[in-house]
């Protein structure tokens, strides 16, 4: 004897199953499929706003140390020591450990001694495979140079699993370089670094033209203490200038 079925009891059968369990598995997966897209969205937004905040905190820190290049520096000695596509080293005032120190650009009461003024021997400079000054820097009161030497520079990034990424440092004299921002890539085979002469003519209006950084250097194998006029290079077809 079978139990009878009540009004208001009828139940699916296994086909009715079936392709109720594989219309929820078609959805559920469209559903999972689209959270996966909009979180590789969201990743990689999230990773080109960290880029852009690096990159614009690079420029930043780039032009407040680049504006100082050549304050307070005394009579002789060099503003542009090195220039280069990945290095880029000057002097000048920019810190003072002296509280009512005016003619620095920036005081830090705690700073040592040997970060406010010049190096008193050869520093080597990270990159540029040289070493600057080869002599001292005085004051005309016979103090040394208030004017430090701040080195900026781009090195590979041996903290990340990517083989073509770059770490931008700054250095002061001979102290530890500290990392201003990681994770930066090069644009093509472009320099980090380019340089721009400002060129005028009387027949030509003024513009700036492109420097080659492979053949222009600050520093040439000349002592520092000679300060008769650096040849000029002889003009080069393949730069372009950018007048108007």
């Amino acid at each position: 004897m079978e139990p009878s079925r009540g009004p208001g009891r009828a139940g699916f059968t296994i086909v009715e199953l079936i392709i109720s369990i594989g219309l929820f598995g078609i959805i559920l997966s469209g559903a999972l499929g689209f959270m996966v897209v909009q979180n590789r969205a969201f990743l990689q937004g999230s990773q080109r706003l960290v880029v852009v905040q690096s990159l614009r905190y690079v420029v930043q820190q780039l032009e407040i140390d680049l504006q100082t290049a050549g304050s307070n520096v005394p009579s002789g000695q060099p503003s542009m020591v090195y220039a280069g596509s990945d290095v880029i080293a000057f002097t000048g005032d920019h810190t003072s450990n002296l509280r009512n120190d005016v003619a620095a650009v920036y005081v830090d009461v705690d700073a040592p001694n040997g970060w406010v003024q010049a190096p008193l021997g050869p520093t080597s400079l990270p990159v540029a495979g040289v070493s600057w000054p080869d002599t001292t820097y005085s004051t005309p009161a016979g103090t040394n140079s208030p004017a430090e030497l701040i080195t900026i520079y781009f090195e590979p990034d041996t903290s990340t699993v990517r083989v073509d990424d770059f770490v931008l440092m700054r250095r002061v004299n001979s102290k530890e370089p500290e990392v201003v921002a990681r994770r930066l890539l090069r644009r093509d085979a472009m320099p980090f670094f380019r340089y721009f002469r400002h060129r005028a003519s009387p027949t030509r209006p003024p513009c700036w033209t492109v420097f080659p950084t492979e053949r222009y250097r600050c520093i040439t194998p000349r002592r520092s203490t000679d300060r008769s006029p650096i040849p000029a290079a002889a003009p080069d077809p393949t730069v372009s200038g950018l007048c108007g």
